[in-house]
């Protein structure tokens, strides 16, 4: 909840609201909470949790995972997240934690939650706490004082709670040697991989079976949720005067830091591509190739006739030219050598990202400079235009939004001629109208309302909206012949998937048998690969995917072949255990203080999670079966 305010910090809507600076808390009601009412989902030791907490704490994590998964959760994943289950798990823990710390004697002062609340930059005026923002930022965040109030307190409850808990957690001298051992030996693999896209020709597709997949997986196959609106928008860029020279140089002059312009480069590249899913062969010949290019470069061949000949990027039409760009714009092996180059002309060796290897030729420097008021001046005029125009915008829509409640419906208000209501056609998330393309927030409340409901005011960056949901269409299943063309990707995709991991496995219970790798790699007629050393601490380098280099760290000498041939995505692994390098005791003293101090939060984290544990097996948790019904 604290960093949920303090990301927000920056909000145009926050920044615009100019209003009374109030200091005492008057009307904040700190501490204060509604009963839990006759409804409860569950009671921890005679304390209830009311069905509206229960709710709202589902509505928050269905909200999640719906913005995770672009606003549809296939339905057997979402039965497999078991949402209520979590929500009331979180509850539960929350409760006891609240309970276990009035035992330890532990409180949270009004007085600390005032602070904390007042230290907040998303509630501040000019550095000031400003109650009236306050207020207005829970309204469109659909909180109350209260309930704002008594989660801040939970959170700094929880702060004390971890430190006091945590500052029983020890760290034993064996526990930092084996710690030591266990992140920096290093491992060597020895691999076959099996691709699923080179089983794709051995795949059949008949009627029965993509109809009986189809079946499997027709959730996924399920059609967006669809919504059709009206609403009221208040632009920002509109109902403001632009600034008068003395008001944009006033800004300038207070803000000339954010109009200094660091050095600039132009550099041409050259890519040679090998990524992740390439072998080591692979990546090999692409180093050798990148490597030749830049013999010819050094040569005193034409960077860019080299570039348009050989380079794989899109920049390769132009030479590799890729224009004009300073610190922090590109990956940081890219910007490191771009900025090491000392002067136009000059090459640099081969690098590796992500993408594979390049060289690169300085074109041009740009030295660092201030850019002028006169350079900046429309921009700044723009920008407090737009800032005036929030707050006109805000003042228009707080007003609206109090009127469509006095009327008693948006249509009745609309009935005012007040203001011209817009609609929409049904829409999917993924596919807005033009007028609320880019609009997230405006988005994200449409697909979290009910038919028939009202939002709350939407601050929507460059703007205020009001959305009144006017009907709803649920995802539905389409016959099979609407999507067969995906339906057949996509069960062409896990046939292949599926024969793959079988080779791999059949390969893999051949090895474990004693046959030796080389000798079942020319019997499935694949190459033997190697990968570098890596180990839990350090795995620069390493290409291979997450599953298989956590496989590969924990085979042992004695079992070198993991019982199971391993998915890496579309590739399955057959891996093989070449050999094990314990770490250079020297390093030891090096990274002491670092290990103990990760041990000593992890061990801080475990003590807390048995504290919550043992609460938990000894509170008496009666459970409403009936409130708690899956959807």
């Amino acid at each position: 909840m604290l960093d949920l305010f303090r990301r927000k910090a920056q909000s145009p809507y926050l920044q615009a609201i100019i209003l009374i600076i109030v200091l005492v808390f008057v009307f904040w009601g700190v501490g204060t909470s509604n009963g839990p009412g006759r409804n409860a989902v569950a009671t921890i030791n005679g304390q209830a949790i009311s069905y509206q907490e229960y709710q709202q704490t589902y509505d928050r994590i269905l909200t999640r995972f719906r913005d995770q998964f672009g606003g549809v959760i296939p339905e057997q994943l979402k039965k497999a997240l078991n949402i209520r289950q979590q929500a009331l798990s979180q509850l539960i823990d929350r409760t006891l934690l609240l309970q276990g710390a009035d035992r330890m004697g532990l409180l949270v002062s009004d007085d600390e939650v005032r602070k904390a609340i007042q230290s907040m930059g998303s509630f501040q005026n000019h550095g000031t706490f400003d109650v009236a923002r306050y207020k207005a930022l829970l309204a469109s965040s659909r909180l109350t004082p209260a309930g704002f109030e008594a989660n801040i307190r939970t959170d700094l409850l929880t702060e004390k709670v971890a430190a006091t808990i945590g500052r029983f957690a020890r760290v034993a001298p064996d526990e930092l040697t084996k710690r030591f051992d266990y992140d920096y030996a290093s491992v060597t693999l020895a691999y076959l991989a099996f691709a699923a896209k080179e089983f794709t020709g051995r795949v059949t597709v008949d009627d029965k079976a993509l109809a009986a997949f189809f079946d499997k997986h027709k959730e996924q196959y399920k059609t967006a949720p669809q919504v059709k609106l009206q609403y009221l928008f208040f632009s920002s860029r509109e109902g403001a005067a632009a600034p008068d020279d003395a008001a944009v140089k006033a800004y300038y002059d207070q803000h000339q830091a954010d109009y200094a312009v660091g050095e600039q480069r132009r550099v041409r590249h050259i890519l040679i591509r090998a990524t992740a899913d390439n072998s080591e062969e692979e990546r090999a010949a692409a180093r050798k190739k990148i490597t030749e290019i830049l013999s010819q470069a050094k040569a005193g061949k034409d960077f860019a006739a080299l570039a348009k000949e050989y380079s794989q990027d899109a920049s390769a039409a132009q030479g590799g030219d890729l224009g004009f760009f300073g610190r922090g714009q590109m990956i940081p092996a890219f910007e490191s050598a771009a900025f090491a180059l000392d002067k136009p002309g000059a090459i640099s060796d081969v690098i590796e990202t992500q993408y594979g290897f390049h060289i690169l030729q300085l074109e041009t420097i740009q030295p660092a400079h201030q850019r002028s008021l006169d350079e900046v001046k429309e921009e700044i005029s723009a920008k407090l235009q737009v800032e005036q125009g929030s707050a006109v915008a805000f003042k228009q829509a707080n007003d609206a939004y109090e009127q469509i409640i006095l009327a008693g419906s948006l249509a009745k208000y609309a009935e005012t001629g007040k203001a011209a209501i817009k609609s929409t056609d049904f829409f999917t998330r993924q596919a807005p109208p033009d007028a609320m393309a880019g609009k997230q927030a405006l988005l994200a409340a449409a697909f979290t309302l009910k038919k028939g409901e009202l939002s709350s005011l939407i601050d929507d960056h460059d703007g205020y909206g009001i959305l009144y949901v006017e009907d709803t269409k649920a995802p539905e299943v389409p016959p099979l012949a609407t999507v067969r063309d995906r339906v057949v990707t996509d069960f062409t995709a896990e046939e292949s998937k599926r024969l793959a991991g079988e080779a791999a496995q059949t390969a893999l219970d051949e090895l474990r048998k004693g046959t030796p790798l080389a000798d079942e790699a020319a019997k499935v007629g694949r190459a033997v690969q190697q990968a570098p050393p890596f180990s839990r601490h350090d795995r620069a380098g390493v290409t291979l995917p997450e599953p298989v280099v956590e496989q590969g760290l924990e085979l042992t000498t004695r079992t070198p072949y993991p019982e199971k041939a391993i998915n890496g995505g579309d590739t399955f692994y057959v891996i093989h255990l070449e050999g094990v390098k314990e770490p250079d005791p020297a390093e030891f003293t090096a990274k002491e203080a670092e290990l103990r101090e990760q041990l000593r939060q992890e061990n801080g984290n475990a003590l807390i999670k048995a504290w919550l544990a043992s609460l938990k097996n000894a509170a008496e948790i009666t459970l409403n079966k009936e409130l708690l019904k899956e959807d």
